[in-house]
């Protein structure tokens, strides 16, 4: 997208929106669900990224993904305290998910 804010929004919401259907039936569609979210990081939006809702609970990387970010936009933005609450959030949330949630492709040694 080459800097292009607009197309890239664009690009990101559709591949979640294109995502969403499948994540009851298909959990490694979750990889799609936070492009949005790491397209605001990748252009700089931290009041974007920190105005973004709670994602379901039940998307284990997309919380953890949006929990990143908000850390990410929090130390951006010099605010080293909260950034590390955030971190230490992730930190307790990567502890708590099974080793046999799917992210992604996860055969990538038998391809």
């Amino acid at each position: 997208m080459a800097g292009d804010f607009a197309n890239a929004k664009h690009a990101a919401a559709e591949v979640a929106a294109h995502a969403a259907p499948m994540l009851q039936d298909m959990p490694m569609a979750e990889t799609h669900a936070p492009y949005p979210i790491f397209m605001l990081l990748r252009f700089h939006h931290w009041d974007d990224v920190l105005a973004l809702p709670a994602p379901s609970p039940g998307m284990a990387m997309t919380n953890a993904s949006w929990r990143f970010a908000s850390g990410f936009a929090f130390a951006a933005k010099g605010q080293i305290a909260t950034a590390e609450a955030e971190r230490q959030i992730l930190a307790t949330a990567r502890k708590e998910t099974p080793a046999d949630v799917e992210c992604g492709r996860s055969n990538w040694g038998n391809a």
